[in-house]
């Protein structure tokens, strides 16, 4: 199942004209979806994969939603690119912070600060919603990161 999930997601976005995904090919939940099964399995490659995908391929409707006003009570509420792509870089920052790669990690809490602050993780667990900057501030605090490192967009140090 793995492997035809992988293969599937990498047909979707190599024939895909960059930008164009759409609901009917891959959905950011779907995405998020395996990217959050793969972690909790600890099947770290494949989660980030996954979850880079959603980023990549999600990330420019999300920004768009990041812009829009609040709408409320329901806002950040619902399943949407913005929660989607703000969870998939909350996800990364801890799976790179459990291979112990800090850098990698702080890129991801930069590009949720900067960003996706307005975006809501859903812990199924507890079955309630958090803004993913909160929870990333968090992991920040735990893991006692430091910000002095310069990344560039790919996460590598220049």
């Amino acid at each position: 199942m793995q492997r035809f999930l992988l293969i599937f997601l990498a047909a979707v976005f190599l024939t895909a004209p960059r930008g164009a995904a759409s609901a009917q090919d891959i959905s950011s939940s779907k995405l998020l979806y395996y990217g959050e099964k793969n972690y909790s399995q600890k099947q770290y490659t494949m989660a980030i994969k996954t979850l880079e995908m959603c980023v990549s391929l999600y990330e420019s409707m999300a920004m768009k939603e990041q812009k829009k006003p609040p709408g409320g009570v329901e806002d950040g509420m619902w399943v949407s690119p913005l929660n989607d792509v703000g969870s998939a870089h909350y996800l990364l920052m801890k799976i790179y912070l459990e291979k112990g790669k800090k850098d990698k990690a702080m890129y991801h809490y930069r590009e949720i600060e900067e960003k996706f602050n307005k975006a809501q993780y859903w812990d199924e667990d507890r079955e309630q919603c958090y803004n993913v900057l909160e929870l990333a501030r968090r992991l920040k605090r735990e893991y006692s990161l430091d910000t002095g490192t310069e990344m560039n967009m790919k996460g590598e140090e220049r």
